[in-house]
């Protein structure tokens, strides 16, 4: 499947933004005072809202000018836009041109289109070199500041990469690049406009909702699940949260291939909200030992959104046995 829009929004920053609450203290520096503060702007783009400053000067590249991009602006003082270029004789890249000039800095936000994505926090669950984990109203983040070399388009380059709000909704990425001279001021300003990111309108994560609206979650995860897995021998694992822990043969590995051998298991369920809004179902598998097997556990996740839209999406814990 596709996923959704992924949506990066570009902003260029060249002068001090107030902050609002967004990534907590702490998470990004603190921008260095100065005297008198800049007039600011408001931008949203696909519930991602922030503040800039109003001198700076907005830039939408046509729909479709750098694929598989989609939704591109800029905001900065550099002309930035998007495209596609050659490479090679049967190849060409496309994306975002920052354009920098010396003493220039642009931010942008842009969506990809890509594998759908079913778990809405995997683009954020592990956080490579130069990457640290920040919060965005209570949701966890990524934040990669990178020092270029002089060879790179920009001196520097900040990426914040937050989770999709909804379900199956992409990543949001919010792009800077600055190039000197001055570049500790230009970092002080990108970093003034990351500490007022937020999602807009505000977001309604399922760890706030209430239980009947668990119990509506879990009825459509247990629905999905017995509707994708019917005439496998995992059915009563299946079941609301609450009951009783159930007693299953396993024939087939739910959404995996069929076994080699029966596999007795007991299995129980769980549904937890999430800082977005999403609820993660959760089936708990768990076998003893025998002759030609260790005893071990493992989770079934399936994702379910406020639509009421569920995908059984990954397994945690040990490999169930009997696998071909």
């Amino acid at each position: 499947m596709r996923a959704g829009p992924i949506v990066i929004l570009a902003v260029v920053v060249a002068a001090a933004c107030g902050a609002q609450p967004g990534i907590q203290p702490g998470a990004v520096p603190s921008p260095a005072p100065s005297s008198p503060p800049a007039a600011l702007a408001h931008l949203v783009a696909d519930r991602i809202g922030f503040d800039y400053p109003a001198a700076w000067t907005q830039r939408t590249p046509p729909p479709g000018a750098a694929p598989p991009f989609g939704g591109l602006t800029f905001i900065g003082t550099a002309p930035s836009t998007g495209g596609c270029r050659s490479t090679g004789p049967n190849s060409s890249t496309c994306g975002p041109d920052f354009q920098l000039t010396p003493g220039s800095v642009s931010v942008a936000v842009y969506w990809q289109d890509g594998p759908m994505v079913i778990d809405p926090f995997a683009p954020v669950s592990d956080p490579g070199p130069g990457t640290h984990r920040v919060m965005i109203d209570n949701v966890p983040a990524t934040l990669t500041d990178v020092h270029a070399s002089p060879f790179a388009t920009g001196a520097r380059e900040i990426l914040l990469t937050l989770p999709g709000p909804t379900f199956t909704a992409p990543p949001i990425f919010v792009r800077a690049e600055t190039m000197g001279p001055s570049d500790d001021v230009l970092g002080a300003q990108v970093a003034a406009l990351l500490a007022s990111v937020h999602y807009e309108p505000a977001l309604h994560p399922t760890a706030s909702m209430d239980a009947a609206a668990a119990t509506t979650a879990a009825a459509v995860a247990v629905s999905k699940l017995r509707s994708d897995f019917a005439g496998t021998g995992g059915l009563p694992c299946f079941a609301m949260p609450g009951t009783p822990v159930s007693s299953a043969v396993l024939d087939t590995v739910p959404a995996g291939p069929e076994l080699l051998k029966p596999l007795p298991v007991t299995c129980s369920t769980a549904i937890e909200g999430t800082a977005v809004e999403v609820w993660k179902f959760i089936v708990a598998i768990s076998w003893t030992a025998a002759a030609d097997r260790a005893a071990g556990s493992a989770e079934l996740l399936t994702w379910v959104g406020l639509d009421g839209v569920a995908w059984p999406y990954d397994r945690t814990g040990d490999q169930i046995p009997y696998q071909n």
